[in-house]
């Protein structure tokens, strides 16, 4: 679909059978599908999994797991940067 001079966006198309056959699932509480206020989080993802994490969202966990600089105490399996207790026998 063109959305512009030179942008363009793919659509995926659904079969009309396979939307109404979705509207007859019993584990989906329709109520709270249409209640759901734009910008949050659609009950529908229990069903078809979570998003998948992007790139940044990977990155910024990671370094916020780690402090971004900060110091904080090491998990018990790291010292000194070295995994610990990974070695047979140690």
């Amino acid at each position: 679909m063109k959305i512009g001079r030179y942008r363009t966006v793919d659509v995926p198309l659904y079969r009309t059978g396979d939307v109404e056959a979705l509207l007859e699932r019993p584990d989906v509480d329709w109520e709270a599908v249409r209640a759901c206020p734009k910008g949050e989080k659609s009950p529908l993802l229990e069903i078809v999994g979570r998003r998948q994490i992007t790139r940044a969202q990977a990155i910024r966990s990671f370094l916020q797991w780690y402090g971004a600089g900060e110091e904080q105490p090491a998990p018990d399996h790291v010292q000194g940067g070295l995994l610990v207790g990974t070695a047979p026998g140690g």
